[in-house]
């Protein structure tokens, strides 16, 4: 969708910085939410493709760090919308721990 934020720049821009960067994977029909630590910006093209158009890991991806066991409720988040304004889904991008 035009109007979404494109957050490749974002993301890319953590590593630049030597921080760990965590992104959501929400399960459908669901209100669960996982934040999963991605291990590069090149890992973002090993993410699977939600019927939402949304990179994200795919459910028998079990190798990541999940945030809140690493520590990330102490840094950062960056709010997102995501979803119909009628579901009103919102996550927090926990934004670069330090490594």
């Amino acid at each position: 969708m035009p109007d979404e934020v494109q957050t490749e720049d974002i993301i890319k821009d953590i590593f630049k910085q030597g921080k760990e960067c965590f992104i959501p994977r929400y399960k459908p029909q669901s209100n669960h939410m996982d934040m999963l630590k991605l291990s590069s910006a090149e890992d973002m093209s090993s993410l699977a493709v939600t019927s939402w158009n949304i990179l994200q890991p795919s459910d028998d991806d079990t190798a990541r760090e999940e945030a809140l066991a690493g520590g990330c409720e102490n840094n950062p988040k960056m709010p997102l919308r995501g979803g119909s304004s009628e579901e009103g889904i919102t996550t927090l991008l926990c934004l670069g721990r330090e490594n």
